[in-house]
């Protein structure tokens, strides 16, 4: 029982971490964000000295640069998401895209101010249209000698998995191997262990120093090492990843929280089963064995949006999961049986978990 209540209590201060570790302001880790550059022009000619500010489309933060006299801009410490980039140039001209950018992506996008103008001649006495639901282009990077695999908010939301572990996904990548037992689950690349990799959410280490040297929440442990419903999307790199990650040899798994929106989003989710819903083994089954007691629940609520409208936005997320299932204990050598037969058999070995996440963006 003090096991079990001082994980609980580490549990709580690890959210309490989470919270106060999850207020945004404009400085973010590298690891967490991405970049967007690019050139502007007029034609054939570059176009100095405009002005290019890309604009969050579901939050409405505007990050600005300046074009240098080159006719290049770069900007950086952008959140992963689609943005709409508008460029104006000193005389006014104006050119504008919209592009969804992926976590730890250095992304390149030019525009031309000049085409710009001529098409906004030729629509001129167009019909006017109601509503467009715009959506961006995904800019892609061909310059990073990483090797990497992003996997999106889609398919976090639309792959089934039982364990809510977002960590499970990482699979996707090529080279990795997720491994799962009814007491720990470990991710493991490259043929190395599992203390090889490392996982970083917001840019905060989730390297486990004490047990085992995994991640933190999950190895060791039936438990998830962050609400699944609370991240937005992760980037997993498997070769030549960055100086800036550490205290990992074979892959780095980099995640980003989700933020509140301009509308107000929610969910609700739960899950049940038991030992009548898993198949049992032939071994046991021609034995005539007993199915091992399972049961498990898992069920969570989120929900973010708006406090202040293109300011201000909070993000929270809860998720729960009870599970009990057996454990046989037993003596190899039998001639002890009886001295410790009151502690051999079947048991109910309980697990329970809460998770808290919140955030606030500006």
């Amino acid at each position: 029982m003090n096991q079990f209540n001082t994980r609980k209590a580490a549990l709580a201060a690890a959210s309490a971490i989470a919270i106060s570790m999850a207020f945004v302001g404009a400085a973010q880790a590298q690891n967490a964000t991405t970049t967007l550059r690019g050139a502007v022009f007029d034609g054939q000619t570059v176009e100095a000295g405009a002005t290019v500010v890309a604009t969050e489309v579901s939050t409405g933060y505007a990050t600005r640069s300046r074009v240098g006299a080159d006719g290049r801009y770069v900007l950086s410490g952008l959140r992963p998401g689609t943005y709409r980039v508008q460029v104006t140039s000193a005389d006014g001209q104006t050119a504008q895209e919209t592009v969804t950018l992926s976590l730890g992506q250095v992304g390149t996008l030019n525009l031309d101010v000049a085409s710009t103008a001529a098409t906004g001649a030729a629509t001129d006495g167009a019909t006017e249209l109601g509503e467009i639901v715009v959506t961006g282009r995904r800019v892609f990077e061909v310059r990073t000698p990483e090797v990497a695999t992003n996997v999106t908010q889609q398919q976090i939301n639309n792959l089934p998995q039982i364990s809510r572990n977002f960590l499970n996904f990482a699979a996707l990548a090529p080279g990795l191997r997720v491994t799962e037992d009814d007491s720990e689950r470990t991710i493991s690349a490259g043929g190395q262990t599992a203390q090889a990799i490392n996982v970083f959410i917001d840019g905060q280490n989730r390297k486990s120093l004490i047990s085992d040297g995994g991640v933190a929440g999950q190895d060791d442990s039936r438990g998830t090492p962050f609400p699944q419903g609370a991240v937005q999307e992760f980037r997993v790199i498997s070769q030549n990843f960055k100086a800036e990650y550490e205290q990992a040899g074979s892959s780095i798994i980099t995640a980003v929280t989700r933020s509140g929106t301009n509308e107000f989003h929610g969910e609700i989710f739960g899950s049940y089963q038991n030992e009548n819903w898993i198949a049992q083994d032939v071994f046991s089954e021609r034995r005539g064995d007993v199915r091992p007691e399972l049961e498990r629940e898992q069920w969570g609520v989120a929900l973010g949006g708006p406090i202040i409208r293109d300011r201000l936005h909070f993000f929270g997320s809860y998720e729960r999961k009870d599970e009990t299932r057996a454990a046989q204990v037993f003596v190899n050598r039998t001639e002890y049986e009886s001295q410790f037969a009151a502690d051999l058999g079947a048991f109910a070995v309980p697990f329970e978990e809460d998770l808290f996440f919140g955030k606030l963006s500006w």
